[in-house]
């Protein structure tokens, strides 16, 4: 596992590498080598430590960011869509990882309850983002895809506040699945926020379908 990891880390640092060299600019690769040190630092020194959450959040903004970079230049990253998608991101998993912390065991309220309003941080940064892209397409668009995103935070805040007020493993390990299953959906409603197109949007939202399917076999927790 650790070998795959390693290889696949260097593949992306490759890639990441001819997208700078076509790009003429060193912000892709400088990008892939800040995530793979912050994978690599999480996995060997950060996972059981309070910067634990925030060194996974820093990898999922990292990665958000990478897919930006094709874009050329640090200064687009700087600014709009990229960085304001990337801290959101960012924010929402710091908080699901700070909410999984203890699922196998009985998670401290308190813990919980910070967590969650991390993460709702992060999701109100998300719909920020959302509302203010689709603004730009048209008024229908911008109502389709706030709902969809209220929805989003009905669903995951129900699950969390039952695990809050019950906080046994059953009922966290449920909290921090709907949270990691909500990615999907999330990522597929930015995207008809930002494209204004359902296509996108449905192919992303379909990848639900291997994710329940593999969930019978392969623990999301």
């Amino acid at each position: 596992a650790v070998f795959l990891g390693v290889l696949l880390m260097s593949g992306g640092v490759a890639a990441a590498t001819t997208v700078s060299q076509r790009t003429d600019s060193p912000a892709s690769l400088c990008i892939a080598v800040a995530l793979a040190a912050c994978v690599l630092a999480y996995d060997a020194w950060l996972k059981s430590t309070p910067l634990g959450p925030v060194a996974m959040g820093a990898c999922r903004s990292l990665n958000v960011l990478l897919g930006a970079t094709i874009a050329g230049s640090f200064q687009s990253l700087g600014q709009g869509p990229p960085l304001h998608v990337s801290v959101g991101m960012g924010l929402y998993i710091a908080g699901v990882t700070w909410f999984a912390r203890n699922e196998a065991g009985t998670s401290n309220q308190r813990q919980l309850t910070a967590a969650v309003l991390l993460i709702n941080i992060g999701l109100a940064t998300l719909i920020t983002f959302a509302g203010l892209a689709t603004t730009d397409i048209d008024q229908n668009a911008t109502t389709s895809v706030l709902m969809l995103m209220a929805l989003i935070v009905v669903s995951i805040n129900r699950r969390l506040i039952a695990a809050i007020r019950d906080p046994r493993p059953e009922r966290v390990q449920s909290g921090v699945g709907i949270l990691l299953l909500s990615l999907v959906m999330i990522d597929a409603t930015l995207a008809l926020a930002a494209s204004g197109e359902t296509a996108p949007a449905l192919v992303i939202a379909a990848l639900l379908i291997p994710a329940l399917v593999l969930r019978r076999w392969i623990p999301m927790t």
